[in-house]
């Protein structure tokens, strides 16, 4: 379905925990935001999709012409070539043979490449790489290059003795078969297993061990949730929840750094209703960064156990919670995310920039965003869990590429996307998501080969057929130039 864009102004605006101060609008200080809709994937489809095969998810590039620009790269990308290409001709009458093709070799090289650097991929393909995961909640690459993945579990079967906590006016029930997996050597394993977790008996909602991360010694960190007051923790089971914990490299037994949610507890940084929910986390030298989605912070905790605070998020218009989901590192700068709260206003969610203990507003537009990472392209890429809005009943996530400069954001795929909790680049800048996030047994872990515009290859053939006509002529022209320096010196 053809996309219709509109530039939207964005204020510049510094947040701290009392609110908006100063907001100012750059010249130039613009983003793009989509507001077309795009085909539906309801769950209850699910079944269909299941035995449909792999599509091509197109990437929806917005432009500020009616034209391509992929194609305007290619024909930089060939232009470039022939400039190369006629300066080297005129000179190739100096060269002698050898010379003349290996000089041939590098200038084709060089501007085949040209026109690859120069382009953008059009179209994504993923490829399933794990599957049968109990609702994943956060991606990460180990130090050796292996992916892993929370799973937060699935609903089981109370019994009368079975523990208890109330979650949004539900009783959540406890469970312990939450789970970390990896994915090495594209082999699917489960390295840590028996986590804790709560869920819901009616609505089938899981909650259990959510961010993951690792130092550069292979230890991996993550945060068990709870989304509730934690003064309502009872009993030993309960109390593994809002946690932080590491788990040594080389071991699979977990051990608890600090419990992230008795900071909620003792300080209420945000000043709202006492409630806590340790969500994504960076893991950085000074400590583990966490979005605590409850609390409506950003902490950071050290590896000794003590917990501080980095910055609250201010509530929306009418009260709506903020609820922070995910942080990235990137550029020397640290962003924060933003789910919101209920009703889930379809383009409520922002993006922020940590400066010191302030908030800058970096971008916005944006619904139910779950997940955000740093690009290997200096960009951030923004995962909407529901494109169209939580309550709309549609689980289509989407997928946005921004610019943390200026905040230009374009909306690259949302088909193919189904309740997406997580994504991650590995060391040569492949995207991984967790998709179908909250279906327990049928989570997937995808990853995306680009797959170049129908351009790029027209360039590349325009590239190959120019060269093949002007290495012709060449040839002819360097062995008239030799049959008359033969003649001369015969």
């Amino acid at each position: 379905m053809s996309q219709i864009w509109r530039r939207v102004k964005l204020p510049d605006t510094v947040l701290s925990g009392s609110g908006h101060v100063a907001p100012t609008y750059p010249a130039g200080h613009k983003r793009l935001r989509c507001i077309g809709r795009h085909p539906l994937a309801p769950l209850r489809d699910l079944a269909d999709e299941e035995s449909r095969p792999p599509t091509h998810h197109r990437l929806h590039t917005a432009t500020l012409m009616n034209t391509s620009p992929l194609f305007r790269a290619g024909c930089e990308g060939i232009a470039t070539y022939i400039a190369a290409f006629k300066s080297s001709v005129e000179t190739s009458a100096r060269d002698d043979q050898g010379r003349t093709a290996a000089r041939w070799r590098r200038q084709t090289g060089f501007a085949l490449g040209l026109v690859l650097a120069s382009s953008s991929w059009g179209q994504l393909m993923p490829h399933v790489v794990m599957d049968g995961l109990d609702n994943p909640r956060a991606l990460a690459f180990a130090p050796n290059g292996s992916l892993y993945v929370t799973e937060a579990g699935r609903p089981g079967t109370p019994t009368p003795d079975t523990p208890f906590i109330p979650v949004r006016g539900a009783s959540f029930y406890y469970g312990s078969n939450g789970a970390i997996s990896r994915l090495q050597g594209g082999v699917q394993s489960r390295v840590v297993s028996n986590l804790p977790n709560i869920y819901d008996i009616g609505s089938g909602e899981v909650i259990g061990a959510q961010g993951l991360g690792f130092n550069s010694a292979g230890d991996m960190f993550f945060t068990t949730g709870i989304g509730a007051d934690p003064r309502l923790r009872t009993g030993a089971e309960l109390n593994r929840l809002g946690q932080l914990m590491r788990v040594p490299a080389g071991s699979s037994t977990p051990q608890v750094v600090a419990d992230v949610a008795d900071f909620e507890v003792a300080e209420n940084p945000a000043g709202a209703q006492v409630d806590s929910n340790p969500y994504k986390l960076k893991v950085q030298s000074g400590g583990v960064l966490i979005a605590d989605a409850g609390a409506d912070a950003v902490l950071n905790v050290g590896f000794d156990g003590s917990v501080d605070l980095v910055a609250t998020l201010p509530s929306l218009p009418n009260g709506v919670d903020a609820v922070p989901t995910s942080l990235a590192i990137g550029g020397g700068e640290t962003y924060v995310s933003q789910l919101t709260g209920f009703p889930f206003t379809p383009g409520s969610a922002s993006v922020f920039r940590i400066d010191d203990n302030d908030l800058t507003l970096i971008g916005s537009g944006f619904t139910n965003v779950i997940d955000l990472a740093y690009g290997p392209d200096s960009m951030l890429y923004v995962l909407e869990l529901s494109h169209n809005g939580l309550l709309s009943g549609d689980l289509t996530g989407g997928l946005w590429r921004m610019d943390p400069a200026t905040g230009l954001a374009d909306l690259l795929m949302t088909e193919g996307l189904l309740a997406p909790t997580a994504m991650a680049f590995d060391e040569n800048g492949t995207l991984y998501i967790a998709n179908r996030g909250l279906m327990p047994g049928q989570g997937q872990v995808l990853m995306f080969t680009p797959v170049p515009e129908p351009e790029v290859m027209g360039a590349i053939a325009a590239v190959s057929l120019l060269g093949i006509v002007l290495w012709r002529r060449r040839q002819s022209r360097v062995g008239a130039q030799l049959a008359a320096n033969s003649a001369i010196t015969s």
